[in-house]
């Protein structure tokens, strides 16, 4: 399973594996907010004067300072940390700091070759992505058709944010039990799914 980010690393490595992840014996999958396109999410984002406001600042300022205490503790660092302590926006974060770090050009670079939409016609077992219309980090149109060819089930809910799904509740089955949020619930009861189906 993986949420955002960690969502797109799981598509992207199913689709690189394609056909041999039932040799490494991978049989189902279950995500949400996933960041089908990087390019479009970090546009739709920047339109927003809100999202720059709000989501952009405080993004931006946790993992630049999260990087500078890594450079900070790296004394033989190649990256340069005044320009690190500049960065506004996350394409700058990503030239400044993930591109030189994992050997991209540049940010461009960076999305282009990692960005899980490229690689999801290769996946290859049942798979479950739970994302929501009004995600504000991504636009709704980088939420991919479904393909019949490939064994994906993108399950798409008006309303939850991003991860955020405060309001999906599924009522608890006795009164000894909390209610539980209905998103990870749902990854659950499909993982359970695709586990039994290979197991029966």
């Amino acid at each position: 399973s993986g949420f955002s980010l960690g969502a797109n690393v799981v598509l992207k490595l199913l689709g690189e594996l394609g056909d041999t992840a039932k040799e490494l014996n991978i049989w189902g999958c279950a995500v949400t907010g996933a960041p089908f396109s990087c390019f479009k999410s970090n546009e739709f984002m920047l339109k927003s004067s809100f999202s720059q406001a709000v989501y952009i600042k405080a993004i931006v300022k946790s993992i630049r300072d999260k990087a500078m205490i890594q450079v900070e503790l790296n004394p033989g660092s190649s990256i340069d940390i005044n320009k690190l302590r500049s960065v506004t926006t996350q394409a700058e974060y990503e030239n400044v700091y993930t591109a030189p770090i994992y050997g991209f050009k540049d940010y461009v670079d960076y999305y282009a070759k990692t960005e899980c939409d490229r690689f999801i016609d290769s996946i290859s077992v049942p798979t479950l992505v739970v994302n929501s219309i009004d995600d504000p980090f991504f636009p709704p149109d980088s939420i991919p058709n479904e393909n019949i060819h490939r064994p994906l089930n993108i399950a798409r809910t008006q309303h939850g944010g991003h991860l955020g799904f405060m309001f999906h509740r599924v009522k608890a089955r006795s009164k000894l039990m909390a209610n539980a949020s209905w998103m990870p619930t749902e990854l659950a009861r499909f993982i359970s799914h695709a586990h039994d189906k290979t197991t029966n």
